[in-house]
């Protein structure tokens, strides 16, 4: 019986040892909220990229020394700012007038942060109350650039559902674009290249704007892409055609093996009752192989109906032999 009283207090007291545990931890959780919430003074620190459109100069311009200044902000932001491993930054789009050239230095600038003041008070009034700036002058460096026409390379997985393919070309607009920059990363630079567009199980016509991959001290004009794709449901079938020989010259006769091949097509369900292959061939022209005994040839579909949104021949050769027609000479 004391065993049992025993067992029941030391249970009591556990209990009771996990909710005191745990109103402490509630308790510390409230007073952290409550404390973060509250706005501090503290020192920041800011990469500044400045925007401008100086005549033959790049667009944009990250600078050289960091943005300190103080400023109130609440705790949240202050233990964001501090801890976030991504180097804080700040985009800035001032008059061209403001920046000055440092005499001397080529495509060398500074702007003083006092003529800017405004500029960093509006990209910072989300989260801060600008006290007063530490840093009195921002340098950069807006290098000359050149232009380079390139062709777009478009990036995407796209995958469709079952009886479901893609109909007629992917279109793009534009085909090309013009990037901007210095001569020597120009000159590394052959292609446009998207971000990558990935769809699943597609079944219906897609279009969308696809942006360009950034290239660091490059700018891209124009900045986006429009794609568009036609999308059908489609019927697949199968039929065996004969492989015959055009232009054999008399004397001479010809052996195909095999002497027919399989096609697999598929074209649009909607037209799964108009479309015909009657009058579709496959041949070979012994003007391609002239003067070839024994060689290995791929046939030539003709007649193809325009429904057709794609097909395959199996085997994809034919073995053609071609010899003098004995029974003839004799």
């Amino acid at each position: 019986m004391l065993k049992l009283n025993s067992s029941i207090i030391s249970y009591e007291r556990g209990r009771r040892l996990l909710q005191l545990l745990f109103c402490l931890f509630l308790a510390f959780v409230i007073w952290s909220v409550h404390n973060l919430s509250d706005d501090y003074s503290h020192l920041f620190q800011y990469t500044v990229v400045a925007k401008s459109s100086m005549s033959g100069k790049l667009e944009d311009s990250q600078s050289i020394n960091k943005l300190t200044l103080r400023a109130r902000a609440s705790g949240f932001y202050i233990l964001k700012h501090r801890y976030n491993r991504v180097d804080a930054s700040l985009v800035l789009s001032p008059d061209n007038k403001l920046f000055k050239k440092i005499a001397g230095k080529k495509d060398s600038y500074y702007l003083l942060t006092s003529d800017i003041r405004a500029h960093i008070s509006e990209a910072t009034a989300d989260k801060l109350q600008v006290e007063y700036l530490s840093t009195d002058t921002l340098f950069f460096r807006f290098p000359g650039v050149v232009s380079k026409e390139v062709p777009v390379a478009f990036k995407s997985r796209i995958s469709f559902r079952d009886q479901y393919m893609q109909k007629g070309e992917l279109k793009l607009e534009p085909l090309r674009v013009t990037m901007y920059g210095e001569q020597s990363q120009l000159d590394k630079i052959d292609s446009a290249f998207t971000q990558l567009i990935v769809m699943k199980n597609v079944s219906t016509s897609i279009s969308g704007v696809a942006t360009f991959t950034s290239v660091s001290g490059v700018t891209i004009s124009p900045k986006e892409l429009l794609y568009s794709m036609n999308v059908e449901r489609y019927v697949e079938k199968e039929i065996l055609l004969p492989v015959r020989m055009i232009n054999l010259p008399e004397g001479f006769v010809c052996r195909l093996t095999p002497s027919e091949i399989r096609i697999t097509y598929r074209f649009p369900l909607s037209d799964r009752e108009s479309l015909s292959l009657l009058s579709t061939s496959l041949y070979i022209n012994y003007k391609s192989i002239e003067g070839v005994s024994d060689t290995v040839v791929t046939p030539v579909l003709e007649n193809l109906p325009a429904e057709i949104l794609d097909y395959t021949l199996y085997p994809g050769y034919v073995d053609c032999k071609v010899y003098p027609n004995t029974r003839v000479n004799n």
